[in-house]
């Protein structure tokens, strides 16, 4: 028996273009927010005002606790957290680009 080779030519053009790409400069936050007993709060009021006054991203917690902002600006943020009956918290963080930011707040009745 013999055997045939089948051999296939395709012709191509090769283009090429320019592409501008610009770094990632988005992060995410996620913060835990619970009291002194650990209860986790849920319905807290959390604001993110960057440090340039260029953004400003606000989110409330769910029923366990968790506040999130999937997609946010790198950079240094003012955070304000507050919640009826407890104490305001203020603090800063810093946005990481490419990377789950997290916060650990714990408020003070």
């Amino acid at each position: 028996m013999e055997s045939a080779r089948i051999s296939t030519i395709i012709a191509a053009e090769t283009q090429s273009a320019s592409i501008n790409l610009k770094a990632c400069t988005t992060g995410s936050f996620i913060a835990t927010i619970h009291n002194d007993s650990n209860k986790k709060l849920a319905n807290v009021t959390v604001v993110l005002d960057s440090k340039d006054g260029l953004y400003h991203y606000e989110v409330k917690s769910n029923s366990q606790g968790i506040a999130e902002l999937p997609v946010i600006e790198s950079g240094e943020y003012n955070v304000s957290v507050k919640l009826d009956g407890y104490e305001e918290y203020n603090s800063t963080i810093t946005i990481d680009a490419n990377k789950e930011n997290t916060a650990d707040i714990e408020l003070i009745e």
